[in-house]
């Protein structure tokens, strides 16, 4: 059976905490957020007749859901927005340092496109602020990994994500 890896993409998101708006009135959600609940996107309603509306639910493509306090509440990459529970959020995404976001570090995971809808794996071997040094890896059998630490390659490591991508990689996720 084929096996698939999820695109990497940046999306925004933020942890619901059972309220947007602190208790002068001011939002403290992002501008998405504020724009979906003025728009009836994002509603609080109760789950029952008798109770006041204090639950919170979001008008997506499949019906409404409902967010609990401490999902994260997102915005994909076509201005979606949808409720996730936070085990899946923490094993799906990872924090992006908006200043540094494209360096690569030793943590990250690479891969080049092969030219024929399939990707070449590669393990970050060292990182700095100034070359990224990478060795291509098969997997084996029994799902174990070899790195081939033979075929070594370095890279300016320049903060550019069009660097990245202009030497064919894209950072995947484990």
């Amino acid at each position: 059976m084929a096996k698939y890896r999820k695109k990497p993409v940046v999306i925004e998101a933020f942890q619901y905490d059972g309220d947007l708006m602190d208790s002068n009135g001011k939002y403290y959600v992002p501008e998405w957020a504020v724009k979906a609940h003025k728009e009836g996107v994002i509603y609080f309603d109760s789950q029952d007749s008798d109770s006041p509306p204090t639950e919170l639910y979001i008008k997506t493509l499949e019906g409404n859901h409902h967010a609990s306090v401490g999902d994260y509440i997102i915005q994909g990459v076509q201005g979606e927005i949808y409720p996730c529970k936070p085990d899946i959020f923490e094993k799906t995404y990872v924090k992006v340092n908006e200043n540094d976001n494209m360096l690569v570090s030793k943590e990250d995971c690479l891969a080049r496109e092969n030219g024929d809808n399939t990707l070449t794996p590669y393990e970050v071997v060292c990182a700095d602020e100034n070359v990224f040094v990478i060795a291509p890896v098969s997997i084996n059998d029994d799902d174990s990994c070899t790195t081939d630490y033979e075929q070594l390659e370095a890279y300016s490591n320049d903060k550019s994500i069009n660097s990245l991508e202009k030497l064919g990689f894209i950072k995947i996720e484990d």
